[in-house]
Parts: C-alpha cells; structure tokens; sequence
C-alpha cells in the first residue's frame, strides 16, 4: 500500500479552489518500490493487491493475512490510521519506506514489524519467516549492501489501465550530490548502484507490453550520476520507443552530445533540481558546492537542453532561512526568462532523514512535528526575515504568476519555435 489522498491538505493558507487545482495538476505515478514488494512476493507464492491511493480506494473491511504499508513523512499518520484500522481485522503490520526507516521508535507503535531501508533482501526474509511463524519485529538492511543485479523485475502486470499512463522505471540508487534537504544518501548509502542492461530490456519489454502505456518515468534519483550508465540507459531505451522522463542535475547539459543522444532515445522532460537562483541558499546546499558552482551557467544551459527538443521542469524551494521578498521576485523572473517547460515550485520541508531536519532541529527553527503538515507546500520552518503569513502571501502569489497566461504564452510562443525548427530538421 502507498498513497494518500482523499480531503489532503496542501496548504492550510489555501482556498479549496487552489488546492483542487494542485490536486488536478498533480503527477501522478505509483511509486516503484510497491511492485519490486508485490514481485516478491508473487515469486514466493503469495496472492497480492496493489493500492496506491491515487488509483485505487482502500477497502478497510477486506481482511488480509499481511498488510505493508510503505510510509512518506506527508502521509505517515495516514498510514498509521490504516494500519490500526487493518489490525483490527487480524492482519499482520508491516511498515517499511523512508518515513518508517528514519522515525524507527513512533513506527514501531503501529506495526508487528518495521522494514529499515532497502526492501530487496530483508522483504523476502520476512515472507519466508512469516510462513514459518517465525517473523521478527524488525528486519534492517544494512546501506550500500543491495546489489540491484538481484533485484526482481517490478510486478507491471498488476498496474491497472489508469495506472499505466506514466510507468516508473528504477534503473539505479544513489546520488553524489548529498543535499541537505534529501534523505536520498541516508536511506541509500553514498554509493552508486544500477541495474544491469538485461534487467532494464526485461522491464522495458514488460512495460511495451501494456496495452495503455503511454509514458516511462525513469524514478532514478538523477540519471547522470554515472555517465556510463547513463550512456547504456538511452542505447536501451531507443529500441523501444518510448518517451520518457527522468530526474538529472544539471551537468546533463555539459556536453550537447548527451541532450541530443538522450532525446533521440525518447527523453522529452527532465526534472532538475535548481533549488534557487541565489548564490547565498546555493552555498553548502550540497556537499561538494556543486550547484553553487553551477548557478551562473543555469541559463545557458536550459537555454542548451530546451533547443534540443527536452523540456526542462526546474525544482525550486522557496522559505529557506535568509528568504526575502525579493527571493520571489528573482525567482519569477528567472522563469518567465529562461521559458521553462515547468516551475516545481515548492516550500522547504525539513523531512526525518536529512541533515536539514537535524541543523534546523538544533536551531530550534521547527515550528511543528505534525507530519500532516509535511506536505512541501506548507511551511513548517521559521525563517529570519519573514514571517509565516507573509511566505505564505508571497508563495501563492508567485505559484499564481508562474501559471499565469503570460507566461503560459511566454513559454508555448518558445516551444513552437523550437519543435519548428525539429520538424524541418527530419
């Protein structure tokens, strides 16, 4: 199980227009590690269901044997509703995903038992256990240990047809960038892990297969992580002939040779995590300084991957500690210049599991623990120059001008011209 929905709340500060309207807009994809559980346990002869909230409503009065409930910081007391609700009907507990990995002491008063980190190995550990009635109540995958040359190929043919208009595609683990807003490196390790060229044909094959699949999305946490990789990922991608998504950084546009193999293979939008277009939020925001490094090449290079035929969709983070009014005027006028394909324009969120809920935790800048404000678009941080009321009034109104039809033209004037220029070039 995944998901939430239902009455979700974005942003206590929003009217029930604008949050219907985020709600709509929303990607909507079931998330890979659901159908790498649900392979495994096929493969060792248990009946599955599938339910990601998105797509499917959750029958509280089925009973199951076992229910596993993989857990995010935004819908964890969510997840704990559902497990109470499923124990009562006798079903064995589980809780495994990031949020359960990082809050290990609050998940273990809602489950039997508490899957830490990677599934791949310790989720089969348990089924077997499970048969014998032997299970534990904590089965804990050590970092950097899972070879994904092992992993199973995820259970496609249980996605129904409205879940495969986007299918997710998880072909490595790992990033080098550590940001301290990510909680990637502390649930993965520091290394970089991928899937053999076998298991992705296999998968993409599978995935071809579904009658209604229109898109892949390439969940890896950035796909240039590892160049090699990289270059074997789009040669296997091209003979299939899909178009696809992924997450990259923004060395992706270093050298065009990449962005016009990479489109040739099928890619049409990357998601790149900017995260601000000022110097003093970029400085140590990552480890190694390289987005700070970056800053000054952000508009060359969209300029390079948008010529070529790739939407870029730019994450950014508003509410960081030094923001000021003046941080969501720069920040619109860098969208509407640069004529993004897409604003991800979010609040940032100091999550379990990342070294700026630990930094911001010391501070004593968190200003609530009540995960259902945990949302990305809520702020949960107090901040030195603003107040919450005034982010809150300067949030909406960029999100507001962003989406605007000013710049709605601003940025379909552009794209005209370039897929113009394409056509005339076949």
């Amino acid at each position: 199980m995944n998901g939430p929905r239902g009455n979700y709340v974005y942003n206590t500060y929003w009217s029930k227009a604008i949050q219907d309207k985020i709600q709509k807009n929303r990607w909507k994809v079931i998330t890979p590690s659901i159908l790498l559980l649900a392979s495994i346990a096929i493969s060792e002869r248990y009946k599955v269901d599938i339910i990601d909230e998105d797509f499917r409503d959750v029958r509280v009065n089925k009973h199951y044997d076992i229910v596993c409930i993989y857990t995010v910081t935004p819908t964890a007391k969510r997840a704990y509703g559902y497990a109470k609700e499923f124990s009562k009907k006798g079903a064995w507990i589980l809780l495994g995903g990031v949020h359960a990995t990082f809050m290990q002491e609050e998940s273990m008063q809602y489950c039997d038992t508490l899957m830490i980190g990677e599934g791949d190995y310790i989720f089969r550990d348990f089924l077997h256990d499970f048969r014998k009635g032997i299970q534990k109540s904590i089965y804990v995958q050590e970092r950097n240990q899972v070879d994904m040359a092992y992993s199973p190929i995820p259970a496609y043919h249980k996605l129904q047809k409205h879940e495969q208009h986007l299918v997710p595609i998880q072909t490595a683990r790992g990033c080098s960038n550590n940001c301290k807003f990510c909680n990637v490196n502390g649930l993965y390790g520091n290394t970089f892990r991928h899937k053999s060229r076998k298991q992705i044909e296999q998968e993409l094959s599978d995935v071809s297969n579904l009658p209604y699949a229109k898109r892949v999305y390439v969940t890896d946490d950035n796909i240039f992580s590892n160049e090699r990789h990289f270059n074997r990922l789009i040669d296997t991608l091209k003979h299939h002939h899909l178009s696809w998504y992924a997450n990259t950084d923004i060395s992706f546009a270093n050298d065009e040779r990449d962005i016009i193999s990479a489109y040739k293979s099928g890619l049409r939008q990357v998601l790149i995590g900017f995260e601000s277009v000022e110097h003093h939020n970029l400085y140590h925001i990552d480890q190694d300084n390289f987005k700070y490094g970056y800053l000054k090449k952000y508009k060359e290079y969209i300029r390079k991957i948008q010529s070529n035929g790739i939407g870029v969709t730019g994450s950014f983070m508003v509410g960081q500690l030094h923001d000021n009014q003046d941080t969501f005027k720069y920040l619109a006028e860098f969208i509407y210049d640069t004529k993004l394909y897409g604003a991800n324009i979010t609040i940032v969120t100091p999550y379990p599991g990342t070294r700026l809920f630990h930094d911001m935790k010391r501070k004593n800048k968190i200003l609530t623990y009540n995960w259902d404000y945990y949302t990305i678009f809520q702020p949960v941080m107090a901040l030195n120059h603003l107040t919450i009321d005034k982010l809150n009034e300067l949030y909406l109104e960029l999100i507001m001008t962003v989406n605007s039809k000013a710049f709605e033209k601003n940025k379909l004037d552009y794209f005209k011209e370039i897929y113009k220029e394409k056509s005339k070039s076949r």
